[in-house]
């Protein structure tokens, strides 16, 4: 009987064991992980269906929307959303003439009652 005595103590000093050693163990691995730096906030734009974003400042060569790039218009980017554009977010960028790309997002909100125009 002894020897079962002996189990029933021990067990709840391995388990408070146990908690100790992952603690430390875990104390020791983020004491070792670098600090990350936070990333830039991301940039944005909001506007509804039909409207155009224009991203200035950047000195662009050229522009991104979605796949398609383009030509910038005076160092200056359009991004143009049709009436019937997808309502969402939708990836912008401006390249500049150093060739570095700034990313961005278009939020385009839902327009109730677009206006239908016709060309003729």
């Amino acid at each position: 009987m002894p020897v079962m005595h002996a189990e029933k103590s021990a067990a709840p000093l391995r388990s408070v064991l146990g908690v100790l050693l992952t603690t430390i163990a875990c104390t020791t691995v983020l004491a070792r992980t670098p600090e990350r730096t936070p990333a830039p906030a991301s940039l944005s734009v909001t506007l509804n269906q039909g409207e155009v974003a224009r991203w200035p400042g950047i000195a662009a060569k050229s522009c991104a929307l979605g796949n398609r790039k383009y030509p910038a218009v005076d160092s200056v980017c359009y991004y143009p959303f049709d009436v019937e554009a997808q309502p969402g977010h939708h990836a912008i960028a401006a390249i500049d003439q150093d060739g570095r790309r700034h990313n961005a997002t278009a939020i385009v909100e839902k327009v109730e009652g677009k206006p239908e125009t016709r060309i003729t």
